[in-house]
């Protein structure tokens, strides 16, 4: 049997002395863990920019990568290039580096399914389960979320992970939704997600935006200026690997003609990403859009009533149109009923540390999000 279950049975066939080759070596050293996976600085902790969306599940993979057991499973969830890799990859990186001896496994759930199919034919599956449960101390499984609909897998990540949980090894495990919101899965497993820390990373705020933007900039020694910084964040929003694509295709374009990035060349760059993904979302549409959902007039948002329902659909209106509109407080006061720009910075604030606690209020915000995005 070939993939991870051979590169466990040719590596632990060495010394261990052997394995550490590479982890034991200065601080910004690759690292090879014992499933063949290569975690490099590039996927550190201290490369991770931390911001409001992702500083809760930063700070649990911290926790977990600095004393392993503290929450397990931890599972990491998030959009698609939000993050949820780097720390996933980060927390074996940073215990290779503190503890050497540990035995790291990291796995995509897609390979992981290539081994049962191939355990299965060559009737090794007991096999497969004793070199998981005997060769990681710590399991990183990334896109759990391929679990779904495959049920012989299901079975042996059922074992796996109970084996490595008895035995009081760290299980971190990533997805693109929530526990509750994989599908077809056994609710055995659902339930053993959630017996640990279940931490989210969110789409990252205009600032986060920035911060990224700066760190990758330095990193790849391409000069940015926050202006363009600025200009660029507030093209691309929903995702961390588009932001930083874009730097680079601006960077080489900036090269190729022997150009300063400047907002005239982002402009140009950008122009059919800003043509194809881009909306222009208006007061006007978020308005209409949150009245029609609550089941209320428009002219009661506008208005000044502060009764309980009209007052949430209110900052709801808010939260969105500083968020999708990048409208200034002052603007979206203006209308709502000429009301002062602190009163907008505190609905925003309120929606946006309610939905946190809130789950209907979230899922209600989120539907009303996807709507203004995929309104005609």
């Amino acid at each position: 049997m070939r993939g991870c279950t051979t590169l466990i049975q040719e590596n632990y066939g060495k010394s261990f002395e052997d394995l550490k080759q590479g982890i034991e070596g200065p601080r910004g050293s690759d690292v090879r863990t014992v499933l063949g996976e290569v975690l490099t600085p590039k996927y550190s902790f201290e490369s991770f920019v931390v911001g409001k969306s992702n500083q809760f599940a930063h700070a649990s993979a911290l926790a977990v990568a600095n004393k392993p057991g503290v929450y397990n499973p931890l599972f990491i969830s998030g959009k698609t290039g939000l993050g949820k890799t780097h720390l996933l990859k980060a927390i074996g990186y940073r215990l290779a580096q503190t503890q050497p001896t540990v035995k790291i496994c990291y796995c995509s759930t897609q390979r992981f399914i290539e081994e049962v199919i191939q355990s299965i034919r060559t009737d090794q599956r007991h096999q497969l389960r004793e070199l998981y449960k005997n060769q990681c101390d710590i399991l990183l499984m990334d896109d759990i979320q391929f679990l779904s609909r495959a049920n012989s897998t299901q079975d042996e990540f059922f074992h796996i992970f109970n084996s490595l949980y008895d035995a009081g090894k760290q299980i971190v495990v990533a997805s693109d939704r929530l526990p509750k919101e994989i599908q077809d899965v056994h609710e055995r497993i659902i339930s053993r997600f959630e017996w640990g820390m279940v931490s989210e990373v969110d789409v990252p705020e205009l600032e986060t935006r920035v911060a990224i933007l700066r760190t990758r900039a330095e990193a790849e020694k391409i000069h940015l200026n926050d202006e363009v910084a600025y200009l660029i964040a507030s093209y691309v929003k929903s995702n961390v690997r588009e932001l930083e694509g874009s730097l680079i295709k601006i960077a080489a374009h900036a090269a190729m003609y022997n150009q300063e990035i400047g907002m005239e060349l982002v402009r140009k760059v950008l122009k059919n990403y800003i043509a194809e993904k881009q909306k222009i979302i208006t007061i006007e549409d978020i308005i209409a859009t949150v009245s029609q959902f609550f089941g209320m007039k428009s002219s009661d948002i506008r208005g000044p009533s502060r009764k309980g329902p009209v007052a949430k659909a209110r900052q709801v209106v808010m939260f969105l149109a500083r968020e999708l509109g990048q409208l200034s407080a002052s603007a979206v006061g203006q209308e709502l009923g000429s009301r002062h720009h602190t009163t907008v910075l505190h609905g925003h604030a309120f929606i946006k540390e309610s939905m946190n606690g809130d789950p209907v209020l979230k899922n209600q915000v989120r539907q009303i999000e996807n709507s203004l995005q995929n309104k005609e």
